[in-house]
């Protein structure tokens, strides 16, 4: 039953709607997009934007993690992107390699979603360094920032580019003044608890999960 297992990578679900009603719901918008689809042109699209909508709705009612949930907001996202008339590696017929990524300059959502992440991991490296855990030593805002720099040369990611400590200070301090929703919750995941440090590590060795990296 979905919201009722757990896995050691990630938190227990705390479900905030029962499993009857959020199901009831699910259905319902469903059902909503079914009818827009139906209709064909853009309203398919509608459609198929409410469908994956409703997933992510349920996931969040049954208390399923934000990490768990990547996969659906990630299709949200790409689709949103084609919608617009932008490119999408992660979609796009004839992408099949490294390679292919890399010949096509991409300023879709993923690579917003990298510098999420990037400041989001520099911010939660400064924060445990305060507080001086196991394997997380006191380090400053800058030494923070050199320390997602150096690991993001072995990140995955659409382009080649190598990102400098100042690039990643001037994304952080962005989404700080913005308090970009995304980026406070990767942080508060990071620093919650030793679930949340281990996936901070596992981040800065591999880079985000669902950078479309082969």
């Amino acid at each position: 039953m979905i919201g009722s297992r757990k896995t050691p990578e990630f938190p227990d679900p705390k479900p905030t709607v029962d499993l009857v009603a959020a199901e009831r719901q699910l259905l319902a918008h469903l059902g909503e997009a079914m009818k827009l689809i139906s209709q064909g042109g853009l309203k398919s699209r509608e459609g198929i934007m409410e469908g994956i909508e409703a997933v992510i709705c349920f996931l969040q009612d049954r208390g399923v993690s934000g990490q768990q949930m990547w996969p659906f907001g990630l299709l949200r996202r790409e689709l949103d992107s084609i919608f617009e008339g932008k490119r999408s590696p992660i979609l796009q017929p004839g992408i099949e390699t490294r390679a292919d990524i890399s010949s096509n300059r991409y300023t879709g959502p993923d690579k917003e979603d990298i510098r999420v992440f990037a400041s989001a991991c520099s911010e939660a490296t400064y924060q445990l360094g305060r507080l001086d855990p196991p394997d997380f030593p006191k380090c400053n805002r800058i030494e923070a920032d050199k320390l997602v720099a150096r690991a993001m040369t072995k990140w995955r990611t659409f382009d080649q580019k190598h990102e400098t400590a100042r690039t990643i200070k001037g994304w952080r301090d962005k989404l700080v003044k913005a308090k970009d929703p995304k980026f406070v919750l990767l942080v508060d995941q990071f620093t919650r608890d030793n679930v949340g440090h281990q996936h901070l590590k596992e981040v800065l060795k591999k880079g985000p999960p669902h950078t479309g990296g082969f």
